[in-house]
Parts: structure tokens; C-alpha cells; sequence
């Protein structure tokens, strides 16, 4: 496939140059799995709180642990993902067609696969 006009001289994704397909969606370029273990290493924290009878530093570890996911989310760049391939476009502009994830049209496309 070739890279589109959008592309190009927009530098917005229009077309994925990999697959052909037009439908994308934006999320933060944030590793889930860093996300996760942050939200697990305080809840952890916290329940030694817990055990500790301390409720209150309990509460606090898991407002910190919003805070800094909030942060994250807020400061990290966002990227626009290709539903069919997976291919991930970081430094792009943002389409403003393209919205956040949506799970009836990536179900769509995992049923094209599939069948």
C-alpha cells in the first residue's frame, strides 16, 4: 500500500498505509501493563495499611495512585490506532474524525478476521 496524501502533507492519518482500512481510533501512548502495576504496587501498599489498622493511609495510597494515572493520562501524547492491523501512528495529528476506542467497531473487525 502506498502512504496517502493525508499523510504526506498533513501529517494526519487518513488511510493506514499497511492495510488499506479507514477506520481508527486515539488512546494515550501509555503501556497498560505499567498502568496496572502501578494500580496493583498500591493497592498492595495500601492493604499492608489495612492490616496495620490504618484505613485512612490505606484510602490515601489509592488516591495517589489515581493521581498519578491522572497525571500520566493528562502529560502522555495520544496515538492514533488502525482497527484492522493494530498499527500504531505516534507523532501524527490528530483526525477529528478518529474517537477513542470503540468496542462494537472493534468487534466488527475481530469477526472479519475470525470468519
Amino acid at each position: 500500500m502506498a502512504v496517502s496524501k493525508g499523510i504526506l502533507h498533513n501529517n494526519q492519518v487518513d488511510v493506514c498505509p499497511r492495510c488499506g482500512n479507514t477506520d481508527f481510533y486515539v488512546q494515550t501512548d501509555f503501556n497498560g501493563k505499567i498502568g496496572l502495576g502501578i494500580a496493583v504496587i498500591f493497592a498492595l501498599i495500601g492493604l499492608v495499611f489495612v492490616g496495620l489498622d490504618r484505613p485512612v493511609y490505606f484510602y490515601a495510597c489509592l488516591g495517589a495512585a489515581a493521581i498519578i494515572d491522572l497525571v500520566l493520562y493528562l502529560s502522555l501524547p495520544e496515538i492514533t490506532i488502525c482497527y484492522s492491523c493494530k498499527t500504531a501512528f505516534r507523532g501524527a495529528r490528530k483526525n477529528p474524525v478518529h474517537q477513542p476506542f470503540d468496542l462494537h467497531t472493534a468487534d466488527m473487525y475481530d469477526h472479519r478476521t475470525k470468519g
